[in-house]
């Protein structure tokens, strides 16, 4: 039989909790002197064998969410949870109970006021284990996703936003993060059960580690770095409280500690106090790893409406998901929140009125700043935009690796390149998109038929940038906008089709130029790149694999021509990051850059 990660994941996760309802809030001693040995009923809520509790509701609510969305609308995760507290939706008999105070508070919040940004608590009091014990659905959708269209930093946000529905404190969404590296090791990768969940933790330790904010929450996961030693720790070392931190230690140790999924959510159950949780947290991570099939036959036959659970876990999000549909449905939202915006049409006023056009073999004149040090040098795997927003306050020039023949090149039908991804996620398409433009940049480049394209440069100053520049963009908040200023310069275009040819008579393409032919034409335009961030005095310049995409170009010549430059302009800026965005293992472009740089970012 086909493995379904998700009737593994879930039904685990379901199971779990269910074993762990009938003593739930019991301390460590009484469920001690009655331990649970099996499926057993009443108990603490005097309920059915096979009752299941909030966990499980939520966890469910989530998974119909995406079932019918194939992506997270966190709206429609909210009205489901709306249904499940208030109405009984989601639950084994009609009616909700064993509310945890942060999720009510939240789930009542948006209730009243239907904000899905504020609506979860963010104070340290609110890292319970409540938005843990449902982030199962989610660490499957993104693990699904992760290496194909999603980046660590694409899953890993959206693992943070639905866990802040509720929980948006960053120590419980550490948890989530952490419990979604560990699925996606579970998922993707082989070895023994400390070894994956080892490798997991590794990469989510790594992936917080990075950022100095990070540190303080990320010290209180400590215990779980090297699972080797957290295996000898005690039981009575091990505290299994409502606690996000204690919830997801209790969890790995009764999971690490064991051989078998039944063995596991016994000990998880065993510890007393938050039962039900502790025996979710333990058993969605159990599930994927030993499978459906490993879940006792006798359990799974207790459980309450458990044929309606198992119809929710028939899902596959890869077959319904195309990028060029969506790709368009975030312009025509960007579109939208633009026309709708007197702040957002002023901005894209304003830019156009100052933006210029520096036409090729026109000198870029200085001053060109000299600072007190180098530079520092980056390389990053991350979209242009996502880099620049961590440079909020500094003024940050960006470019765009443009199409020389319509601006925003295929945006307008779903095209999914770099120019594409900067305009569905700020205002450059509208600030471009204007009769000087075309008849001076764009036009031009359409009569000439010269694939290698000429060295014209758009300088167009505070570009707003209005959405989160990942997969699937959504609408920042407007205090959250930031501009940045947008060098828009064209790559020449290697691509082998009967409208490139360079030369008609022979069939000559650009490709086929000798190699210092094109490093010549490259060479001039990097230079002229450099000079035009350095004379409008930006701080931070943001570049990539310029024309090594859709354009062919190679991308160890192009990352050598940058190093140059970056090397005699060193003194120009306070930053240089390279952001060559790649998804899962690392591409040729990214390593090209790497290797380019590797004495400067290490210095």
């Amino acid at each position: 039989m086909k493995k379904n990660i998700w009737l593994d994941g879930i039904m685990g996760v379901v199971v779990g909790d269910a074993l762990g309802c009938p003593v739930q809030f019991l301390d460590r001693e009484t469920v001690a002197r009655n331990p649970v040995r099996g499926m057993r009923g009443h108990g603490t809520f005097n309920l059915p064998a096979g009752s299941w509790t909030d966990d499980s509701s939520m966890t469910l609510a989530l998974l119909d969410s995406i079932r019918e969305n194939r992506k997270f609308v966190y709206e429609d995760i909210m009205d489901r949870f709306v249904k499940w507290m208030y109405e009984g939706e989601y639950t084994p008999f009609g009616y909700s109970f064993d509310i945890g105070n942060g999720t009510k508070q939240a789930v009542s919040n948006y209730r009243w006021n239907g904000n899905v940004r504020t609506c979860g608590g963010r104070s340290p009091g609110n890292n319970g284990n409540g938005s843990l014990m449902r982030i199962m659905p989610a660490c499957l959708y993104c693990a699904v996703r992760n290496g194909k269209d999603l980046t660590d930093v694409d899953a890993v946000k959206l693992i943070h936003r639905v866990s802040g529905l509720t929980h948006n404190h960053l120590r419980a969404k550490i948890a989530c993060g952490l419990y979604f590296f560990m699925t996606r090791a579970l998922i993707n990768e082989s070895g023994t059960l400390i070894e994956r969940l080892q490798s997991g933790l590794d990469d989510g330790f790594r992936y917080y580690g990075i950022m100095e904010s990070n540190a303080e929450d990320l010290a209180y996961y400590d215990r779980l770095r090297d699972l080797s030693v957290f295996r000898e720790v005690p039981a009575e070392a091990i505290r299994s409280s409502g606690y996000v931190v204690d919830s997801i230690e209790a969890a790995v140790w009764s999971l690490i500690t064991t051989d078998s999924f039944e063995a596991c959510e016994l000990k998880a159950v065993n510890l007393g106090d938050d039962t039900d949780t502790v025996g979710a947290i333990a058993g969605g991570l159990a599930g994927l790893y030993y499978g459906y099939g490993a879940i006792p036959s006798d359990w799974l036959d207790k459980i309450q409406r458990r044929e309606w659970i198992e119809s929710l876990c028939d899902i596959e999000t890869e077959k319904h998901i195309n990028y060029k549909d969506l790709n368009k449905r975030v312009f025509r939202d960007t579109t939208a929140f633009i026309l709708d915006s007197e702040a957002l049409l002023n901005s894209v006023q304003e830019t156009r009125r100052n933006q210029k056009l520096i036409k090729d073999g026109e000198p870029v004149l200085g001053p060109y700043p000299e600072r007190d040090k180098d530079c520092a040098v980056i390389v990053s795997g991350k979209r242009t935009l996502e880099a620049a927003e961590a440079y909020r306050g500094k003024k940050t020039c960006v470019l765009n690796f443009a199409s020389s023949t319509r601006p925003g090149g295929g945006v307008l039908w779903g095209a999914g390149a770099q120019e594409e991804s900067l305009c569905r996620c700020s205002t450059l398409y509208y600030c471009l998109d204007t009769d000087e433009l075309w008849r001076d940049f764009y036009d031009p480049h359409r009569l000439d038929y010269n694939p290698l394209n000429n060295g014209d440069m758009i300088y167009s100053p505070d570009v707003l940038a209005v959405k989160t520049d990942v997969s699937e963009p959504e609408r920042l908040e407007e205090k959250d906008w930031y501009p940045v200023n947008v060098i828009t310069c064209a790559a020449p275009d290697l691509r082998r089709r009967y409208d490139k040819v360079l030369d008609p008579e022979t069939g000559l393409y650009a490709a086929d130029l000798p190699e210092e032919v094109l490093r010549d034409v490259l060479d001039v335009r990097i230079r002229r790149i450099f000079q035009l961030a350095a004379s409008e005095g930006n701080e931070v310049l943001i570049l990539g694999a310029f024309g090594c995409g859709a354009f062919f170009n190679p991308p160890a010549l192009v990352a050598d021509i940058f190093r140059k430059y970056t090397e005699e302009y060193r003194k120009c800026f306070e930053t240089v990051e390279y952001a060559v965005f790649h998804v899962g293992k690392e591409s040729e472009n990214y390593r090209a850059f790497q290797d380019a740089f590797r004495s400067m970012t290490e210095s």
